[in-house]
């Protein structure tokens, strides 16, 4: 199921019941005030507390405006950026339950052991520690149920949302959000598909094999389908936790780093578009481990 917009999945008619829900939390929060400038800007708490009641796709919007300095001031990126690590685990049912779908046997013929909880939680899944029937210790992504149709009911009422109010405030055309929605929307299907996320990791891995102080987990294709991605276990501590207990060794980090995103962009025309601190561990020996790689692009 594509997450896509047409006239069709964004008409009034399909939208109308979680525009009126969308619209019944905006006013409970006075967000709604916002339209009428910066001064009516609702306190940084209340946002993130509002997106968080608003659902996944909101989660996901706010996880990706707390990367954008240069859009919004320090106390509300602040406020979101915890967003990334606020998000309700799924219960361990529905990890099983997708997982045996997917895989096609029980979880005890599948792994040795499966940890029941995850090793982090975000919007779009959830990864869990698991050791295969081989040995192999593994990190295994498990996609949420439902997400799609979510997803879509989501980008529908928000495409109807910004129609109305380009129509009642005239000054949103200048922000093009119409195409902002449709670029979400876009993101968000690609993020949502395990396949394309296994192989930007192979092309990411292939790409920067030579690179020195730099590991990617590869992917485990056996046990990988898609809703569930299956890949070597990273054991290594989130970057900026690891600055706050090894700031001596960060100029090599962030060395690596720079030197990896310019060769990935300038040499392999490829580029991760979700570098946030989630997204970038440091091994017990000084490498960098870059994961998640569900929102990546390509350059021609």
């Amino acid at each position: 199921m594509e997450v896509m917009i047409d006239p069709e999945k964004s008409s009034l008619l399909r939208a109308a019941p979680r525009v009126m829900q969308i619209l019944r939390v905006l006013a409970r929060h006075k967000f709604l005030r916002a339209l009428l400038g910066k001064r009516h800007w609702p306190p940084p708490k209340v946002v993130r507390e509002t997106l968080e009641e608003l659902g996944l796709t909101f989660l996901k919007f706010g996880q990706v405006l707390a990367m954008r300095r240069d859009l919004l001031p320090a106390a509300y990126i602040d406020e979101l950026e915890l967003l990334h690590d606020h998000v309700p685990p799924m219960g361990i049912d529905a990890v099983r339950a997708t997982v045996e779908v997917e895989l096609g046997a029980p979880l005890t013929e599948l792994f040795s052991s499966f940890s029941e909880t995850p090793l982090a939680a975000a919007t779009i899944a959830q990864v869990h520690e698991a050791t295969m029937r081989d040995g192999h210790y593994v990190a295994v992504k498990v996609q949420r149920p439902g997400l799609k149709a979510t997803i879509s009911k989501d980008i529908a009422a928000l495409t109807y949302l910004v129609a109305l109010g380009e129509k009642l405030f005239p000054y949103l055309r200048a922000l093009d959000l119409p195409v902002v929605v449709h670029e979400f929307a876009k993101s968000l299907n690609r993020e949502t598909d395990f396949g394309r996320e296994a192989r930007s990791i192979t092309l990411f891995r292939a790409a920067l094999a030579d690179v020195p102080g730099l590991w990617i987990p590869d992917v485990v294709a056996e046990y990988s389908r898609r809703t569930v991605l299956t890949m070597e276990y990273s054991a290594g501590e989130r970057v900026d936790r690891y600055a706050k207990l090894h700031p001596e060794a960060m100029p090599r980090a962030i060395d690596t780093l720079v030197k990896v995103m310019l060769q990935t962009i300038f040499e392999e025309g490829l580029f991760h578009a979700d570098p946030h601190p989630g997204n970038v561990f440091v091994l017990p020996d000084g490498r960098l481990s870059l994961l998640d790689f569900g929102m990546t692009g390509d350059l021609d």
